[in-house]
Order: C-alpha cells, then structure tokens, then sequence
C-alpha cells in the first residue's frame, strides 16, 4: 500500500513539473509594434519597412507598383504585412505605428496589414543643356577618365575612354576620346531629346542617343602639348669662398617648377685665392616640360651664357 501511495505521489510531481515546463515555454506576446519607412523619392531606389520589434518579420509592398525606383510626380501608398517569428504571438489588442503614427491594430488570419500614403513625389528634372570640359591631352598627363559638368551640377555621370593604351599622353601625338554621359537615373533626370551639348565651350551636334537615359560622342584633339615651357631662368649660387670645397647645387632656380638642376666648378679642390672660377649650371626639362630654344638666363643677377 505504502509502494502505491509512493508511486503517486511520483506521478504527481512529474505531471506538476510537465505543467511548469509547458507554462515557461509559452509563446512571447507582442503588444506593440513601431515601424520607419523613408518616404518615396523621385529616382530613389525602392524602399522597406523596417522595425526594432523582436519577434516579427516584414514585408512592404507599393502601389502602384514600384520595382527598382521611384516615378516622379506619383502617389504611393505601401502596405506593410507584420507576421510573427514562431515562439511570439500578437495580443489581441495592441498599438502599431508608422513613421510615428500610431493606431490599434486588427490581427487577421494571425497577421496584421497597416498601410501608409506618402505626398506625391518630385516632378522630374528634365536636362535640356549639357556643358562640359574634358581635360585637353598635356605630354605626360595621365588620361582622363571623367568629364567636369558646368551645367547641370546635378544628375549626369560620364565615362571616357581613349584610342590609346598609352598610360600617359606623348608629346605631339593627336588623341580621341569616346565619351559616354549618362543620367544617373532617367527617372528623375531624363537627358531631354533635344537636348544641347556643349564640351570645352564648343558645340557638339554629331553624337548619338540611347533614349532618354544615355549620349555616346566622339571628341578628337590636336597634338599633344607640353605643359609648360621654360623660356628665361634667373639662378642664385653661392660665390667662391676661399678654403670651402665647391658646392653641387644651386641655391634658387626661378623655374624649378618645370626643370631641374644640377652645378659643376672648374675645379673639385677648395677654392684658392685670387683664382677665378667658372660654374656650369645644366638644366633638365621635368617630365611633360620642355625648354625653349634660345632661352635666356642670369646668374646672381648677372647674364650668363647659354650653350
């Protein structure tokens, strides 16, 4: 007898414990939800619902439909369809805000659908003018990839490509590019078919269209010019001084920014006295310069002759 009293005193405790074990594996109630949406905008990619709430997933759907960008001048209304994670539930009543609005929610077929209407989006931004510089071919530069925009500021994006596989321009040699403009989203900036092109202040008439999105154009260059040139030199060396060693450099060279240089002395000994001395001073053209023939120069404010 005391065996049965024992064994159902047994069962009784392992069914309380089943009973605890169910009560503490219940399902997690969400009683309020807060959601953010960006608002539609002209050109913009498409947006989502998004919320901090755990325990629920989200999905957004547009009216009218909205695939990868927004339409300019258009009312658009989304429709957020909230579902719960398994291990949530949703109360029976509760608050679910968008954007910070907030109102009771329905729980339907154990799902909540809210919906939001956005003010109607930009109108678009048509480019009727396109002015433009592409950067002129200097010996040494390395080709430009890009053109700079002056009209409009916004909404263009471009390529440039050119018929060389030089990886910097050579001087003399006559270079063309192939541009590509293209609007960077024709939704909210279409390239108007009419549009004027206008690349280094010179009008472009012969260039080809890709619709409203997309201008494809040839530009061809002149020969090649250096980017700069060194007609008259004004140098600073330091003067003999009797016992020092001669020096190698000089002290001022009024083109340093277009050449280089280097000074030799007559003699490599310490400088004696009453001797005179001569110093060579010999110019390099940097890279991309050049020197004018018939350049003049002074050296400590004197004329010094050129060879």
């Amino acid at each position: 007898m005391k065996i049965w009293k024992i064994v159902t005193v047994l069962l009784a405790v392992l069914l309380l414990a089943g009973c605890v074990g169910s009560v503490s594996g219940a399902d997690t109630e969400i009683k309020s939800i807060s959601i953010s949406l960006t608002a539609p905008v002209t050109g913009e990619k498409v947006t989502t619902a998004t919320t901090s709430a755990s325990g629920v997933t989200l999905s957004t759907a547009w009216t009218p439909s909205a695939s990868e960008t927004f339409d300019a001048n258009q009312d658009y209304t989304a429709t957020i369809t909230v579902t719960n994670k398994s291990g949530y539930r949703f109360a029976n009543t509760g608050t679910i805000s968008v954007n910070g609005y907030s109102k009771g929610w329905t729980v339907t077929n154990g799902k909540i659908v809210v919906s939001q209407t956005f003010p109607k989006t930009a109108a678009a931004t048509t480019i009727s003018e396109i002015e433009c510089n592409l950067e002129k071919p200097l010996a040494s530069n390395t080709p430009a990839t890009k053109l700079s925009f002056s009209k409009p500021k916004n909404g263009l994006t471009s390529t440039v490509t050119w018929d060389t596989t030089d990886k910097k321009f050579v001087l003399g040699k006559k270079y063309a590019a192939t541009v590509v403009i293209e609007s960077i989203n024709a939704k909210a900036y279409p390239i108007s078919s009419d549009v004027t092109l206008k690349v280094n202040s010179g009008k472009i008439t012969d260039f080809k269209r890709d619709g409203n999105s997309k201008i494809t154009f040839t530009y061809q260059f002149g020969e090649t010019e250096p980017k700069g040139t060194a007609a008259s030199f004004a140098f600073t060396v330091r003067a003999p001084v009797v016992g020092e060693k001669p020096t190698t450099s000089v002290s001022s060279n009024s083109q340093s920014d277009k050449t280089t240089t280097t000074l030799a002395w007559s003699t490599t000994t310490a400088f004696q006295p009453d001797t005179p001395y001569t110093a060579t001073i010999t110019v390099n053209a940097k890279e991309g310069y050049v020197i004018k023939n018939g350049a003049t120069a002074t050296v400590n404010g004197n004329a010094a002759v050129v060879i």
